[in-house]
């Protein structure tokens, strides 16, 4: 998928992390957008500072063909879902509750698409 990458090749493990910094919207939009299509990852908020809203965590504990091939379909539906703006708003609405420096980082990036950059400047 177009601006998806592997930053390191699994050797071994059950997780593998995906760099979706190339595809102009954040890890928890692509979250959400493939929570719609039934599939679970880990956004990299959840994984620490550095990243937090480039990286995905993907879990293949129980490899099956078939769910491979639903998340081979589903990344490139929830990564334009989330460039039309789906998810933007309800993520930043998540976040700005929070009130966490993290969630002040993830809400700087979904501003374009979230409506927020007035107020994101109003409070700073």
């Amino acid at each position: 998928t177009e601006g998806v990458r592997i930053p390191v090749a699994p050797s071994f493990g059950f997780c593998t992390i995906l760099d979706v910094s190339g595809t102009g919207v954040t890890a928890q939009e692509i979250t959400v957008g493939l929570l719609k299509h039934r599939i679970a990852v880990i956004p990299g908020d959840g994984l620490g500072d550095v990243g937090c809203a480039d990286y995905l965590r993907l879990n293949y504990s129980s490899p099956d063909l078939a769910c491979f091939e639903q998340f081979r379909v589903a990344l490139p539906k929830a990564i334009e879902e989330a460039k039309e703006g789906r998810y933007a708003s309800a993520v930043d609405a998540f976040f700005a509750k929070a009130g966490t420096e993290r969630g002040a980082v993830i809400r700087k990036r979904l501003a374009p698409r979230s409506g927020s950059a007035d107020r994101l400047v109003a409070a700073e």
